[in-house]
């Protein structure tokens, strides 16, 4: 994870003079077929989908002050309390 956060710094200062923001979006645990064969779902609120992700991707994209953001690390699960949006099934995920 120091990578991921190093790299978007770094890219988030040298693109700062284009205008452009740099954003890491960390998801947590995918919901794929695997993980729900595996017995895990939206039940436990530990797994998300990757509708999840796009929704935070919108979000990020629409957003007019995104550069407050800009080099930052974030997990969609904070991006999804900050903007109120939820997984296709109604919850919300979180980190814990």
């Amino acid at each position: 994870m120091n990578a991921v956060n190093r790299m978007t710094l770094v890219m988030a200062k040298e693109l700062k003079a284009y205008n452009v923001s740099a954003v890491a979006l960390c998801p947590v645990w995918m919901r794929t077929e695997r993980v729900v064969d595996a017995g895990f779902g939206s039940e436990d609120g530990a797994t998300e989908t990757t509708a999840y992700v796009g929704r935070a991707v919108v979000d990020l994209a629409t957003d007019a002050h995104v550069a407050s953001l800009s080099g930052r690390a974030i997990e969609v699960a904070e991006l999804a309390h900050a903007y109120g949006f939820t997984d296709v099934d109604g919850t919300r995920p979180s980190t814990h």
